[in-house]
């Protein structure tokens, strides 16, 4: 028996004109997101305008590129005289581009968004989550619950991201929508010549395997402490390893000083920030997060299109993305015993990375590609246009 066809919400009128705002555009997984969406859209039923209160970040010309429209402010509080004239030209841009729905990223933009949306009578406001709220203090979560009443609609990108904004926000379960991120798969075909570039630069040999960990070094919520002292008990074990850290941040020194401190400093490389990540995904042979707080990450999507086994903590989003002992191992956060067995049973084990890798490209090609992401928020934005 087949099953009927649903037709997609018709919208009132085409094409549907979005305004999205956030804080700033540098490079991070927020960011890349929205880029992604912004270019997929079908530019035959959406239009799409940026605002970014921060001006100057290393991801506008992309934009630009991409012949979409920036607003450029320079805000850096939700008060005061810049906010106030910021607030003003939102409201001029949402009544001349006769903007349908704006989407707010952060709390700042979700301040100004909201109050210009509702004074012009946009008709969907979207407030996105992508986290678990670990930032938040008591005075963020107060304006957060304040501001997000003018919201139609709380966008995230995991069931977990989903539950915390219930928990810390007091939304309820109806105005929150899910949809997880999504990658473009066919960028993550192994090159044969990137891995061999990538390990005669960190002279790797052909026989070590290498453990590759992409995250910055900003916040303490990435873990890296934890993976250096599993990397201490890996190497009493298993010597023909190497570990990999792409990444940068204030945090660097102090993570440099714990693998000198440890005697392990012949095993790790500090790559520092990479715009190659894809090269050393194919250097790599496992990939490890050992993140305390996730929304959904896309490192880990990548790692998975890339065929490469994952060993991540088992927080936020991770769970959604791996299935524990399939697509590689989900262990306790903060666990340095966790990390060091499931990164020494995949060290030891080829056809075990091989057997891990192939299902994790599998899960991406069935439930995390780019296309299908795009193709959730036209649905999605089309239902809040009618």
């Amino acid at each position: 028996m087949t099953t009927p066809h649903v037709p997609c919400p018709v919208p009132r009128s085409l094409p549907i004109r979005i305004l999205f705002i956030i804080d700033k555009l540098e490079p991070a997984g927020t960011q890349t997101n929205l880029l992604e969406i912004a270019k997929g859209l079908d530019k035959k039923r959406f239009q799409v305008f940026v605002a970014v209160l921060q001006k100057g970040g290393k991801l506008e010309e992309e934009f630009r590129a991409a012949h979409i429209p920036l607003f450029e402010f320079e805000v850096h509080k939700a008060y005061g005289i810049h906010a106030w004239k910021a607030l003003r030209q939102l409201v001029r841009i949402m009544k001349k581009e006769k903007i349908d729905i704006v989407q707010l990223h952060f709390l700042k933009a979700d301040i100004l968004g909201s109050i210009a949306a509702q004074w012009v009578g946009v008709e969907g406001i979207v407030m996105a989550r992508r986290d678990e709220g670990f930032w938040m203090t008591s005075r963020q979560v107060l304006l957060a619950r304040l501001f997000n009443r003018y919201a139609s609609h709380i966008l995230v990108n995991s069931y977990a991201v989903s539950r915390a904004v219930k928990r810390i926000e007091k939304v309820k379960p109806k105005r929150v929508h899910v949809i997880h991120n999504g990658i473009d798969e066919g960028r993550f075909r192994l090159h044969r010549e990137d891995r061999k570039k990538i390990r005669e630069e960190f002279q790797v040999k052909d026989h070590e395997v290498v453990v590759l960990t992409v995250a910055n070094m900003r916040q303490t919520i990435k873990g890296y402490p934890f993976l250096i002292e599993a990397i201490a008990k890996v190497t009493e074990q298993f010597r023909d390893i190497r570990f990999i850290f792409v990444g940068d941040g204030v945090l660097r020194e102090e993570y440099e000083k714990q693998v000198s401190a440890l005697k392990v400093r012949r095993f790790v490389n500090f790559a520092g920030s990479r715009k190659d990540v894809k090269a050393f995904l194919d250097a790599s042979d496992v990939f490890c997060l050992p993140s305390l707080t996730e929304g959904f990450s896309n490192a880990v999507l990548e790692a998975m299109a890339g065929s490469k086994p994952v060993v991540a903590t088992e927080v936020g989003g991770n769970r959604e993305a791996i299935e524990d002992g399939v697509q590689g191992f989900l262990v306790p956060p903060s666990s340095a015993d966790g990390l060091a067995e499931k990164i020494l049973a995949l060290a030891k084990d080829p056809a075990l990375r091989k057997q891990m890798g192939e299902a994790g490209r599998e899960r991406v090609l069935a439930r995390f590609t780019l296309r299908k992401m795009i193709g959730e928020y036209e649905a999605f934005y089309a239902s809040i246009v009618r």
